[in-house]
């Protein structure tokens, strides 16, 4: 039985392939912007270093979490909306952060956002899968992902970067918010392509 789908040559040459791969970068660098940084963006809001490193820990476990129940509904409605709901909690949390005046707020942050990112991960490659078919899917999701790489490697920078130059991370969280809207905005219009024969 031939298995339907779009070779990895074929995929590139679609606005669609590179929605993904664009939706990928930009969401991925905006996470990194705050995992990156948060132990010392907490150690600044009056919370102790070794509490900062456990926020770390409760990220990952949430985004565990997020990886779990964003799986099982993309499964059954597939990966758009689950895409844009992701975005909607990661830029709630920034704003949340943004915002907070007790320095113990941070913990429902990391808790939201580490959920959110936990979504991101399974969806990149499910995207892959649902809008181009298995034929090619692991050169799919590993060309996507490769280039999804790049691009997050810079949002550490980037907020390092914002700090040096205001003495805040606020900036930063900001952009942070406009990256998870474009990967959104990127997500809601693609469209699946046609199979070639």
């Amino acid at each position: 039985r031939r298995i339907g789908g779009h070779s990895l040559l074929q995929a590139v040459r679609t606005p669609t392939f590179w929605k993904i791969l664009l939706a990928s970068g930009v969401s991925l660098s905006a996470v990194h912007m705050v995992v990156a940084h948060l132990v010392t963006f907490s150690t600044d809001q009056g919370l102790a270093a070794a509490k900062g490193a456990t926020l770390v820990s409760l990220m990952g476990i949430s985004g565990f979490g997020g990886m779990i129940v964003t799986g099982y509904v993309a499964d059954r409605i597939g990966g758009r909306v689950p895409w844009v709901i992701s975005a909607l909690l990661s830029t709630t949390a920034l704003l949340w952060i943004i915002t907070m005046r007790d320095p113990a707020m941070i913990y429902p942050f990391v808790v939201v956002y580490g959920f959110a990112w936990g979504g991101y991960a399974v969806l990149v490659p499910f995207l892959a899968a649902e809008f181009f078919g298995i034929r090619s899917v692991a050169a799919l999701i590993g060309g996507v992902q490769l280039g999804a790489a790049v691009m997050a490697s810079s949002g550490p920078i980037a907020s390092g970067f914002v700090f040096d130059r205001t003495g805040s991370y606020y900036p930063a969280f900001g952009m942070g918010i406009a990256l998870f809207i474009i990967g959104a905005a990127l997500v809601s219009w693609m469209r699946k392509v046609p199979e070639t024969k």
